[in-house]
């Protein structure tokens, strides 16, 4: 399913044939991991019924031996099922794939894994890709504070369009490559894009300017930019893993300690 020849592909046990012509967000293991944090506010707030407890269908999982094999509690308290380092969640209705990488990659082995993706998701025939991203806000140049300074968006092809109510800045140009401090693999995406995708896969990258710490504010912003660009509730639903972040809740219940 893949024609990664450098690195082992990912492995996908289940059936993609639904998740064809989808909108597909990755978020990248970066700053602050507000990039998972959004993924999570997606899962948990795109349903049909408000009632229901969990909104995403989690259609499987991908696998690769360039992840850290970390597994641990379900973030959104579903009895029985563990949290693994690459999910993949599936909205028939708004045809919306998320993936929810919970695991870093293995150190010098970035770009491997990210080309091995862009064969999954190539090979898959998603209708475009959206990146979410984080950068350490500490390293930012003049430039970048310019503007609306906490975002910056990427598009591959560059003249891709974005929705016109979306006030975020392009990336200047100095950094359209994506090389940011505290970024992970965001430059890998874009350049794996740029030679695999861009005829046929049109991506996206919103990225978020960040510090480590209680990044809950710019979890927030960061979901009402996306959506935007993907027409989402305004109202996102809190999932149960966020009931310990940051110190809120001292429950010792470590069932939901999942980050």
């Amino acid at each position: 399913m893949t024609t990664c020849t450098t690195c082992p592909p990912i492995s996908c046990a289940f059936d993609v044939k639904d998740l064809k012509n989808t909108t597909l967000v990755v978020p990248t293991v970066s700053t602050g991991n507000v990039p998972q944090l959004v993924a999570d506010l997606l899962v948990t707030s795109l349903v049909k019924d408000p009632k229901t407890h969990l909104a995403l269908e989690r259609v499987g999982d991908l696998g690769h031996p360039y992840l850290l094999n970390i597994c641990g509690p379900d973030a959104y308290g579903v009895s029985g099922r563990i949290s693994m380092p690459l999910e993949v969640y599936f909205d028939p209705n708004r045809k919306i794939t998320v993936l929810q990488q919970r695991a870093p990659i293995v150190q010098g082995y970035s770009s491997a894994f990210t080309q091995a993706l862009v064969d999954w998701i190539k090979a898959v025939g998603f209708a475009r890709m959206v990146v979410v991203a984080s950068s350490d806000a500490a390293f930012r140049t003049d430039t970048l504070i310019e503007g609306t300074p906490s975002f910056r968006i990427v598009t591959v092809p560059d003249g891709h369009t974005v929705p016109f109510d979306l006030a975020v800045k392009r990336l200047e140009p100095d950094f359209a490559d994506g090389k940011l401090k505290g970024s992970a693999n965001l430059s890998h995406l874009l350049a794996s894009a740029k030679a695999s995708l861009a005829s046929q896969i049109p991506v996206t990258a919103l990225v978020v300017f960040t510090l480590e710490g209680d990044n809950l504010q710019d979890t927030l912003m960061t979901y009402q930019h996306l959506s935007k660009l993907l027409d989402l509730p305004t109202n996102p639903r809190f999932p149960l893993s966020w009931q310990d972040l940051y110190g809120t809740n001292t429950s010792t219940d470590t069932m939901r300690e999942v980050y």
